[in-house]
């Protein structure tokens, strides 16, 4: 009985060996090797900006951050007006899309307020604004008025105009098409 049970342990270990052997003869490995690159850069500038006459005063690209533009305006009568035009470049590699204005008070990052002048920001449908590819350039045009109402004798404004942007590409969604 003995030579029985040891006989049965002994095949018992070569059938789970042949078993071992045969998953190994069927099964593989697959690998795959590869590289992936990013890059790519988001850069929405200003590169001019224009006062319709220049006694009204200058808007100037801030040499330090061009993603800022100052304007100083000067006006000679109630009612009186100009328009500031901007003309932003997409210096990147990404595609951008205008998000919004900020106006501020000159060198500071509080929202511009003056109770004579108006600085009227284009009506612009913010979701249906063009995408401005890399290398592309756009005009955008402020409309800077004294209030015809205002009891001043003279008006003047100083302010930083920003312009927000974001990254106009769709994301990845992993699914095959």
């Amino acid at each position: 009985m003995k030579n029985k049970s040891k006989l049965l342990v002994i095949v018992l270990i070569v059938a789970v060996l042949g078993l071992a052997v045969a998953y190994a003869s069927f099964s593989g490995v697959l690998n795959i090797s590869g590289r992936a690159n990013a890059s790519g850069n988001f850069e929405v500038v200003f590169t001019n900006g224009v006062v319709s006459t220049s006694e009204h005063g200058r808007a100037v690209v801030n040499a330090a951050d061009t993603t800022k533009m100052t304007v100083d305006i000067d006006l000679s009568y109630p009612g009186d007006g100009c328009y500031v035009t901007a003309t932003v470049k997409n210096n990147g590699s990404i595609p951008a899309k205008l998000t919004g204005f900020n106006l501020y008070n000159r060198g500071t990052t509080t929202a511009f307020s003056n109770d004579d002048i108006e600085v009227l920001i284009p009506n612009l449908d913010i979701s249906g604004v063009e995408v401005l590819q890399p290398s592309e350039s756009t005009s955008i045009t402020f409309t800077v008025k004294w209030r015809k109402d205002s009891v001043k004798e003279s008006a003047s404004a100083e302010f930083d105009i920003e312009l927000d942007y974001e990254q106009a590409t769709e994301e990845f969604t992993g699914k095959a098409s």
